[in-house]
């Protein structure tokens, strides 16, 4: 789901987009990949995948105004993820970010105002970790 689901939005969503010459596409990864975090291989794999799709495909659609760029999340407060998992764990990997805290919804929100803004119109193949690593 992590990497096949995205692959097949974005196949589908660019067909649409470039009737329109326009388009924006951000796709969601996980700083666990940077951070290698023990016990999430298979996970940390398949968000690898989809930061390497989204790099290729800003190449092959950026002729049709289209741009696709990735979201790394870091532990989001309240969600489903963190209260799957030891108080232990989030504290360990939260201690590998820069920022060493959690982020909220209204921060991803913030992060993707940025990446479908029309000032960001050139922004494209780039990807922003959420927490910093």
């Amino acid at each position: 789901t992590n990497f096949l689901g995205a692959f097949l939005l974005c196949r589908e969503s660019v067909k649409l987009m470039q009737k329109n010459q326009h388009g924006r596409i951000v796709n969601i990864s996980s700083i666990s990949v940077p951070l290698k975090t023990i016990g999430n291989s298979v996970y940390s794999a398949s968000k690898a995948a989809m930061e390497q799709f989204s790099k290729v495909l800003a190449k092959e659609v950026a002729r049709c105004g289209i741009t696709v760029n990735t979201l790394a999340l870091s532990f989001v407060k309240d969600s489903g993820m963190v209260k799957k998992i030891s108080e232990e764990a989030s504290k360990e990997s939260l201690e590998q970010t820069i920022l060493k805290s959690w982020i909220d919804f209204e921060d991803i929100g913030h992060a993707l105002d940025f990446f479908i803004s029309q000032k960001s119109n050139k922004v494209t193949s780039q990807m922003i970790c959420l927490g910093g690593v």
